[in-house]
């Protein structure tokens, strides 16, 4: 099973990737942006 988490805060979204296998989350891969919502 693969598994996609996105956090979105006032200064950076991240983005986790992952799958499950027998039980066990392996992560995937991980990206950070920093996008500022909060600015202005």
């Amino acid at each position: 099973m693969l598994l996609a988490a996105i956090d979105i805060g006032t200064v950076t979204a991240r983005l986790a990737l992952a799958q499950v296998e027998d039980g066990r989350v392996i992560r995937m891969a991980k990206y950070t942006e920093i996008v500022n919502l909060g600015e202005g």
